[in-house]
């Protein structure tokens, strides 16, 4: 169980996250919220890259600071931007990172073609990383994340900039090696947690606004979610949420607290509510 007790973080003197408690049990969790909202900066402190301000951390009860290699040796961390050596191949540089992890060259070498295997990745292993599509790439970040077997693993934006395809192989992969771990997912892309994530805990002004499942965080929104006419004017406590086809026609999808004059009431999903919580900022 990761635990954190009134965290608080600043830069420059502004204030990132303040004053967030939060527990985090086996699971995906997904930590969702717009670009700049403290996301990275909050897993940046779990993975203890960074010092906190105040309030503590703690595993299974100990503070994370006081394990110190101890801690680090039970987490996996993918970084938005992982560093990697464009002219090892794939397999060589989760040997190099089995290294880095004390792991023997014996157990390195069939561990790391195991984890090529598990990520799709076993025919490009001998494959130089600059040769590799940055799906594939993100893959291998994976899997230099599980070299030690984590119990926690942290996950910073692994999705960004792939192609739908590769979003969808990511996702089912995380799913697969979630099972008895904790996988923290940092993302601002809504599919990528709405179809694997057991809870998303979204941010706002440095605090937990929100953590719930998917469902339960759409449910709250059920009957508010309407599709409206193009023409429609929007009142006083509505909110624009998209445009959507509908044959040839457009229609707006709005959040309306009241049924309006017009359109009709349709389910909310996850991404409803992403658009309500922050329709609001920039």
């Amino acid at each position: 169980m990761l635990h954190l007790d009134h965290v608080s973080k600043s830069f420059r003197n502004k204030r990132v996250i303040n004053d967030l408690s939060l527990s985090i049990g086996t699971g995906v969790h997904g930590l969702l919220a717009p670009n700049g909202a403290g996301k990275t900066t909050l897993i940046q402190m779990i993975a203890t890259l960074i010092r906190l301000d105040s309030g503590n951390i703690t595993w299974n009860g100990q503070d994370i600071m006081v394990m110190d290699e101890d801690y680090r040796g039970l987490l996996g961390y993918l970084p938005q931007k992982f560093g990697y050596y464009p002219d090892y191949s794939a397999e060589d540089f989760l040997m190099y990172i089995a290294a880095l992890q004390g792991i023997g060259r014996k157990r390195a070498k069939p561990l790391a073609k195991d984890l090529l295997k598990t990520v799709g990745l076993k025919d490009q292993g001998k494959q130089k990383m600059k040769t590799l599509s940055g799906g594939m790439i993100q893959r291998v970040g994976l899997a230099q994340a599980m070299i030690n077997d984590p119990e926690l693993m942290i996950l910073d934006e692994p999705t960004a900039g792939l192609d739908p395809r590769e979003r969808v192989r990511f996702r089912n992969l995380v799913h697969a090696l979630s099972r008895d771990r904790i996988v923290i997912l940092s993302t601002h892309i809504v599919s990528d947690l709405e179809t694997i994530a057991d809870r998303v805990i979204m941010l706002k002004d440095g605090q937990i606004c929100c953590n719930q499942s998917p469902r339960q965080i759409s449910r709250w929104l059920e009957g508010k979610i309407f599709l409206v006419p193009a023409d429609y004017r929007l009142g006083q406590g509505q909110l624009l949420l998209e445009d959507e086809l509908d044959g040839d026609a457009t229609r707006l999808r709005i959040y309306s607290p009241e049924p309006p004059s017009q359109g009709q009431a349709v389910p909310a999903n996850l991404e409803d509510a992403f658009l309500v919580i922050y329709g609001d900022e920039e």
